[in-house]
């Protein structure tokens, strides 16, 4: 093979390996934590879960002490998603009585706070 068949499949590989960088789907991501409110007091214990309107994953974390901070192995997609707060109606109740449901859009990127309030 001469050398200028062998610089131009050389080349034509580079552009392709190039080209494809581009193809991969542009999913930006974002940290997501707040607080949950009952009469403006932190509701002691329970559990948010974040859910996407379109379908997939869930994404949840217990709450305590009225602070919550869902954590995935990468971060949540940006995007609009159903949150139910599910908690406990009083201090000593067992089990979450009590169930809280908003929809959010996250901006997917770096990281979204919010505050929820519940009755």
């Amino acid at each position: 093979m001469s050398r200028t068949l062998r610089i131009a499949f050389t080349l034509a590989f580079c552009l392709l390996l190039v080209s494809g960088v581009g193809c991969t789907r542009n999913r930006t991501r974002t940290r997501v934590s707040g607080t949950v409110l009952s009469n403006s007091q932190p509701v002691k214990a329970g559990r948010v879960t974040f859910t996407p309107v379109n379908g997939g994953r869930a994404y949840s974390d217990t709450l305590t002490g009225g602070r919550f901070s869902v954590r995935s192995r990468s971060n949540l997609p940006g995007g609009d998603y159903s949150v139910t707060i599910q908690y406990a109606s009083t201090a000593g109740g067992r089990g979450y009585d009590r169930t809280h449901t908003e929809r959010v859009s996250l901006s997917g990127f770096g990281k979204d706070v919010f505050t929820f309030h519940v009755k």
